[in-house]
């Protein structure tokens, strides 16, 4: 029979597991900082077994979450600051309406290319580039246009540059 934990078990458990969490970001933080300072990955990596008292694989893991913490934030800052843009232009868009000053034609044709701004922070235009070559080679390329929900989707592509008359692009087999 397994013998039932009593409340004060329970509470030292929870207290164990909290300390744990806070030991595992505390290290992981060390670990951005020495990634920071420059210190190469096999120093990081004897640094960590020796202050820590790992093993082998361990060093890798912690390696992994802080490169995993340093995407978090950098993609937050980058959500943070999309979403800053945006409400600036969405008062300068409500300030445009509300300016009589400006004719009724320029204040609609400013609030629309202030709409059509935020639409692009947004991710809701697609945007196109036009490649111009004389040559006839084949070239593999990836484009990172969208936002970050787009960059998922990212495709390789083999694009077959023809000669012709405005040196449009023709897609090949890929």
């Amino acid at each position: 029979m397994a013998k039932k934990k009593t409340e004060e078990e329970k509470r030292q458990d929870q207290e164990k597991r909290r300390l744990d969490k806070v030991q595992k970001i505390t290290r992981i933080r060390q670990v951005c900082e020495w990634m920071m300072d420059g210190h190469n990955s096999q120093d990081i990596i004897y640094q960590i077994q020796s202050m820590w008292n790992l093993s082998s694989r361990q060093p890798y893991t912690y390696i992994n979450w802080a490169l995993e913490w340093f995407e978090k934030s950098i993609q937050e800052k980058i959500e943070q600051r999309r979403a800053v843009h945006i409400a600036a232009r969405m008062k300068m868009y409500k300030d445009v309406l509300e300016d009589k000053a400006l004719k009724a034609k320029d204040r609609y044709s400013t609030a629309l290319t202030i709409l059509q701004d935020v639409a692009r922070l947004e991710g809701m235009y697609k945007e196109t580039i036009k490649i111009e070559s004389e040559h006839t080679e084949s070239y593999n390329f990836t484009l990172n246009l969208g936002d970050s929900e787009q960059q998922e989707q990212i495709k390789e592509r083999t694009i077959q540059l023809l000669p012709s008359s405005d040196n449009e692009l023709s897609e090949g087999d890929s």
